[in-house]
């Protein structure tokens, strides 16, 4: 092969080797298998048909997929795929990520559902305390 062809070649491969490094320190920075996961599972439902087995997450241009056997996440922004990635026994495995807007929606719902979690956790933790409260407070006749 001539060498201006296996220069670009060279130079293709270079940059795809740094953004699969860039992108996969974005990835598990902002814990995107984590927050995928959650959504699907808090906010989602079993699938049906060809999805059965999958939980899955639709909200407008957003879909997000996730199969817990195995563990598998899928996401889709505006009918393409921008994220796939499933954890096996040796790791992560991140076939692709393409970042983009729909990461905004993605850490917005996740910040939600924690959020949430903080609530119930609070209120049940009162109610607890409360309850004891109640144990050791004078009673009036």
């Amino acid at each position: 092969m001539r060498t201006e062809l296996l220069l670009e070649l060279c130079s293709l491969e270079r940059e795809i080797k740094r953004l699969r490094e860039q992108r996969k320190k974005q990835f598990l920075a902002l814990k995107l298998f984590e927050r995928c996961e959650q959504i699907a599972k808090h906010l989602g439902r079993w699938g049906e048909g060809e999805e059965r087995g999958w939980q899955i997450y639709i909200d407008g241009e957003l879909k997000i997929r996730y199969c817990p056997e195995p563990s598998i996440i899928s996401v889709y922004y505006r009918g393409k795929q921008v994220l796939r990635a499933e954890v096996t026994t040796i790791g992560m495995n991140l076939e692709f990520y393409r970042p983009g807007k729909w990461l905004g929606r993605v850490i917005e719902l996740s910040e939600k559902l924690a959020r949430e979690r903080e609530e119930r956790e609070y209120q049940r933790r009162k109610q607890k305390l409360l309850e004891e409260l109640k144990k050791w407070e004078v009673v009036s006749e």
